[in-house]
């Protein structure tokens, strides 16, 4: 696997305690959890065999459940809550 700029979560800026808020390859980032819901319902990507399906799960450490979902114009409206 070709290496890649890994963002760690300690050089993020918090919004609140234990939160933050990144944007970009969600591969790339090394934390204890991500949450990437792509609609206001917070329940994923609907559309079958989608590549974004299981990225986060190719990359991720097999002690970790990773659930990676498509981003779309509704995430505008889940970060406009935060």
């Amino acid at each position: 696997m070709k290496a890649k700029g890994i963002t760690k979560i300690e050089d993020l800026e918090p919004l609140q305690e234990g939160i933050c808020l990144w944007q970009g390859d969600i591969t790339a980032i090394e934390c204890g959890a991500i949450v990437n819901a792509a609609n206001s319902g917070m329940t994923g990507c609907y559309v079958p065999n989608h590549a974004c399906i299981n990225m986060g799960e190719a990359y991720a450490p097999k002690e970790i459940e990773a659930k990676s979902i498509c981003i779309n114009e509704d995430i505008g409206r889940v970060l406009k809550q935060i």
